[in-house]
């Protein structure tokens, strides 16, 4: 059942928190986690909708090196930083949804399950320049020098968790599809989002649907796990 009402509020840090209407009921809450070049706001229209669908609560934040305020720079320790700090600031987590880079941080976050939208391997950067300015976004953020807060990320080790949900673009980057192509058997389940590429995967209803459905029968099957 959808909430009838879904609450948007700027906490600290100018984090975003989305929480549906719940009556004083204790829901599962995660962490949303943009990609690289990206910001919060970008994820906002994918999380209000699963707040309300699966009635999980949200958190929201810019990562290192990206929004419009401050100095601090993307590396792998801001990075990890960041997202435990978030980690230890909800009351009870339980899941993340990350994007790209966001997923990656997620995935190494160490909470008990996740979803991961196009999630890339290791740094290898191929197309044409064009695409890579695209794409990438690098003059969004603050690194000592472009891309090397990302190599450095990307290049961290990763190992699959499984209970996550794996999503792709039919258009995605090589390194994304590639990845869950080799997942596939690893993860709980892999669904390629249709008629869409690297960034707008976060903005199709189809998305949207996934995540909701796969959060909310996550937590109708085991509700204690995701508390």
């Amino acid at each position: 059942m959808n909430a009838k009402r879904v609450m948007i509020e700027r906490i600290e840090n100018g984090d975003l928190a989305i929480s549906p209407d719940s009556n004083g009921a204790d829901l599962p809450e995660g962490l949303v986690i943009h990609g690289y070049g990206g910001n919060k706001e970008e994820l906002l229209g994918l999380a209000y909708h699963v707040a309300a669908a699966a009635r999980v609560r949200l958190r929201l934040f810019d990562l290192p090196g990206h929004g419009p305020d401050g100095d601090d720079l993307l590396t792998s320790r801001t990075a990890a930083s960041a997202v435990q700090e978030r980690v230890e600031a909800i009351i009870r987590p339980s899941f993340f949804i990350g994007h790209s880079l966001g997923a990656r941080l997620g995935l190494a976050a160490g909470l008990p399950a996740g979803v991961a939208i196009s999630l890339p391997g290791p740094a290898l950067f191929e197309g044409g320049r064009r695409d890579l300015l695209i794409t990438l976004r690098a003059h969004r953020v603050r690194e000592r020098e472009p891309f090397a807060g990302l190599v450095e990320i990307l290049n961290d080790p990763l190992a699959p968790v499984a209970e996550t949900l794996l999503l792709y673009a039919a258009n995605d980057i090589k390194s994304a599809a590639d990845t869950a192509k080799e997942w596939r058997d690893t993860v709980e389940q892999v669904e390629r989002i249709p008629q869409t590429g690297h960034l707008d995967i976060v903005s199709h209803p189809k998305t949207w649907r996934t995540v909701s459905n796969w959060l909310s029968a996550r937590i109708e099957e085991n509700p204690d796990a995701a508390k």
